[in-house]
């Protein structure tokens, strides 16, 4: 394939700093046909305004990567709902001159908000779609190697190697999955052939975007891309890691620990072994998941949050018996 197209979708919410420094290195890439969509995910704060501004030229993202360039100010920016302006208008524009903005009116979690940018990827007819966390920062040639190693391999998703964004450190070289005990294990020694990549940053081929999107928006946040890896194993699909290719990443968590992130966490985790367990690795991961993995996630917020936790894990032990939530996940905001 030459000159191969790829959309690189953009997930804000309430992180606007973020958000420009990712994009400030995005459009130094030296990928020939890229487009770049931000999805707003209901943000609360003035992150649309603030993007409105980088644009603009106004507003200067730091960044010790690199130093802000005036050289493809101003971006045009398109309305991600003006669909009739994109088809007609939008090419006209080079790569690094283009943006496409669409504000959702609420949050629709990690996996609704990428979706809603894959609906207008499929619009621009790319061969390929980066899902990059806002909190990354990526090299003018991490997409062009990563599209390259993706073709090279035959590879219907390819991550890059993910770096530290602070200690310049290898956070992830590619996933092992262990269903035995429910883990996600991020390996540190690069690879070619993993079980799944770091969802901060994965290539995915167009032969996976489905019309309702990529991601199962059941998960909502955390595990959907392992979902997403592990739906393509099965229809005999290769996943690749492409050491080439580098981002540096903040992580979004920084330590702190709030309820809603955790009871997500813990009630994908036992979804996703729900779904693809055998029943011998479902026996070994209950017991595990109960003696090790709750308590292990749960005893800090415990000591500040003591009866929310506590209803936080009847939940999550009333959903690995019955396979149902006994509490909405808004009930952990």
């Amino acid at each position: 394939m030459e000159n191969p197209k790829v959309a690189v979708i953009v997930l804000n919410w309430n992180g606007w700093k973020d958000t420009l420094e990712c994009l400030e290195s995005l459009y130094r890439s030296t990928i020939e046909d890229y487009h770049v969509i931000v999805v707003d995910n209901g943000s609360t704060d003035d992150s649309i305004e603030r993007i409105r501004e980088y644009c603009e030229g106004r507003l200067k993202p730091r960044s010790k990567f690199f130093k802000h360039s005036k050289a493809n100010k101003p971006i045009r920016i398109f309305d991600g709902q003006n669909l009739k302006e994109i088809k007609t208008l939008y090419r006209k524009f080079d790569p690094d001159r283009r943006l496409i903005l669409l504000p959702l009116g609420k949050n629709l979690g990690y996996a609704g908000g990428n979706n809603a940018g894959v609906k207008l990827a499929q619009i621009l007819n790319v061969d390929y779609v980066c899902f990059l966390n806002n909190d990354a920062v990526v090299k003018p040639n991490t997409l062009k190697k990563l599209v390259y190693c993706a073709q090279k391999e035959d590879a219907s998703i390819a991550g890059p190697l993910v770096f530290d964004y602070y200690r310049e450190t290898i956070l992830s070289a590619g996933i092992k999955l262990d269903l035995w005990r429910g883990l996600a294990l991020h390996q540190r020694i690069p690879q070619k052939n993993v079980d799944c990549v770091e969802g901060s940053c994965m290539l995915v081929e167009r032969f996976l975007l489905e019309p309702r999107g990529v991601f199962d928006e059941e998960f909502f946040a955390y595990w959907e891309e392992t979902d997403l890896c592990m739906r393509a194993r099965k229809k005999g699909r290769k996943i690749v890691l492409c050491p080439d290719s580098r981002i540096w990443h903040k992580v979004s968590w920084h330590g702190k620990v709030r309820l809603f992130n955790l009871y997500l966490l813990l009630i994908n985790n036992v979804k996703f072994i729900r779904r693809y367990g055998t029943w011998k690795q479902k026996l070994t991961f209950v017991p595990y998941f109960v003696c090790r993995i709750l308590p292990l996630f749960t005893l800090r917020s415990f000591l500040k949050r003591p009866l929310k936790t506590f209803k936080l894990i009847a939940s999550v032990i009333f959903f690995i018996i019955f396979g149902e939530e006994l509490l909405p996940k808004e009930a952990f905001l």
